[in-house]
């Protein structure tokens, strides 16, 4: 989705210009991200892009640097946001790669990856089937397993696959997996308890423990446990500075006391780092809760635009066709 009134911190993005081997295509640019959204990490991520970029200009056949630009892609789509750009991008260098060594595993890894964030579910689990047959010790490709069948309404092999991964490594990834399960059998304790576990898991800063202890606050939330939620919601703020969804959850948190301007100031501090559609979807709500017709107009007008650049980059594919 397309950054909204966003001011952009002074990097230039910066582009490889080696044309590939076979077709004449430039790999994607790496964007600048908005003032404020960890720009630090970004210098990191940067530097990894120009480098990658740089052994592609000198040994265009060698396979690691594609995968390097493509995990920077797949990190760069997570932490702003821009999944309409990013995730294409990553699977344009990845298919670069494949077409030199179409077996070369951590590439097939980072494509099945991002067929599911694609919402492309089926050839995500036709591809990760074929990884875990190849790779039945490496508990990734299990946990890629279990998210394509469970899109794909397949939970009797998604709880296989997920157990599995977790008997192969128990980690952040494996417990909130297992969370995800057991709330969609309505366990709730059980998915409480298992996120918690998640939560424990994570290195605290990075964007997916950030996330963990964001989505065990939305289970607590939703279990109405509100002040255990909102701790858990200001820690992932805390640990992640600013992290868009730790706001928004504190805006649910808000609405739940009637406090709906507190609640669209969470929300407009979130959508100011990451244009991501339930935080619009939220606020119209809410506006349209306090009568704001005016407001309502210009979030939905809004959210049909995120929509249609969802739908146009493909990340809606699956979703419209069912």
């Amino acid at each position: 989705m397309k950054m909204f009134a966003l001011t952009l911190v002074c990097f230039a993005a910066v582009a490889c210009t080696k044309l590939f081997s076979v077709d004449t295509v430039e790999i994607p640019k790496l964007k600048p991200r908005v003032s404020g959204l960890y720009e630090a990490e970004f210098v990191h991520q940067r530097k990894s892009y120009e480098k990658a970029c740089a052994q592609i200009d000198a040994t265009p056949d060698v396979l690691k640097p594609y995968s390097t630009v493509a995990s920077v892609f797949m990190n760069e789509a997570r932490v702003t946001g821009d999944h309409p750009y990013y995730y294409p991008a990553a699977l344009n260098v990845i298919e670069r790669g494949l077409h030199i060594d179409n077996q070369n595993s951590e590439l097939l890894m980072q494509k099945t990856s991002v067929l599911l964030s694609l919402h492309r579910f089926e050839d995500a689990r036709k591809l990760a089937t074929t990884l875990c047959a190849r790779m039945p010790n490496v508990a990734t490709v299990f946990g890629m397993l279990c998210d394509a069948n469970l899109e794909l309404g397949k939970m009797n092999e998604a709880v296989a696959a997920a157990t599995t991964m977790m008997n192969l490594r128990p980690s952040m990834e494996s417990y909130a997996r297992i969370s995800y399960i057991r709330e969609r059998h309505a366990d709730m304790e059980g998915s409480l308890s298992a996120m918690h576990m998640a939560v424990q898991s994570g290195q605290p800063g990075t964007v997916d423990a950030a996330w963990a202890r964001t989505t065990y606050g939305n289970l607590l939330f939703r279990a109405g446990r509100i002040s255990d939620a909102e701790r858990q919601f200001l820690l992932a703020r805390l640990e992640r500075k600013n992290f868009p969804f730790a706001l928004a959850g504190l805006a649910h948190i808000e609405r739940s006391r009637s406090n709906s301007t507190g609640a669209i100031a969470l929300l407009d501090s979130a959508l100011a780092l990451m244009p991501e559609i339930s935080f619009v979807k939220d606020e119209i709500d809410i506006e349209r809760e306090r009568g704001n017709t005016l407001r309502v107009s210009v979030l939905e007008k809004l959210h049909a635009q995120m929509t249609r650049e969802d739908r146009e980059s493909g990340s809606l594919a699956e979703a419209v066709a069912q």
